[in-house]
């Protein structure tokens, strides 16, 4: 079972967005989805863009492996947490209460153009249920053209 998208963004940056289904957890309901929020945003050179990973009509998450590439010589991932010391990182989302799990990755390399985010929620936390914000990428623009990120 897979699902794809493309969408676009830009004016003088177009990032497009290819989306598959993330094997999320051995319980994933027929219609879950993956999405990027929003799916299309303009931006100009040197201005930044913000998307969401969310998932949608999930049954029973418990953790994620976020793979996601994204093209490095016209976009760069700005850190999450301002902290230089950790190198740079994506923002957690809400979805999955990060205070009641353990962040096993959470790394962008901005030269490859690869992010991996690996969260999972620990015991006594309930798997969770229904449709919300995995994670928040937001990227610079370096050049002009069509930018693919491939989820």
């Amino acid at each position: 079972m897979r699902k794809s998208k493309r969408t676009a963004i830009g004016m003088t940056l177009v990032i497009s967005m290819c989306l598959g289904l993330l094997p999320l957890s051995s319980a994933l309901a027929q219609t879950t989805s993956v999405l990027i929020n929003p799916p299309s945003q303009s931006v100009d050179v040197n201005q930044t863009v913000t998307v969401q990973i969310k998932v949608d009509s999930v049954t029973d998450l418990y953790g994620v492996d976020i793979r996601l590439t994204f093209d490095a010589a016209k976009l760069e991932a700005q850190d999450a947490d301002a902290n230089p010391a950790n190198g740079v990182q994506i923002a957690a989302g809400s979805f999955l209460d990060p205070a009641q799990g353990f962040l096993a990755q959470n790394v962008v390399d901005n030269t490859t153009g690869q992010v991996q985010y690996v969260f999972a929620l620990m015991s006594p936390a309930t798997a969770v249920s229904g449709t919300g914000v995995l994670a928040t990428i937001t990227f610079r623009a370096k050049a002009p053209g069509t930018a693919s990120i491939t989820l």
